[in-house]
């Protein structure tokens, strides 16, 4: 959880947010974009370049094989 200073040109008051991983695999290439103004610190990864070892171990047990 982190604090969101309130922000007066969107009408939001001081706020908190939770981080959130997420996983997603697809079996072939994906055309995405994402909202730049909602989304920050996101990168595309393949599970085998994932640095922290506890965490990659999860990946690709939870992605299906030849995915």
């Amino acid at each position: 959880m982190h604090e969101i200073p309130a922000n007066d040109s969107k009408g939001e008051p001081a706020h908190h947010h939770a981080d959130v991983r997420y996983l997603f695999s697809t079996t072939g290439a994906v055309d995405l974009s994402l909202q730049d103004e909602e989304v920050s610190g996101y990168v595309w990864r393949s599970p085998d370049a994932i640095e922290d070892e506890r965490l990659r171990s999860r990946v690709i047990a939870a992605v299906p094989s030849g995915a």
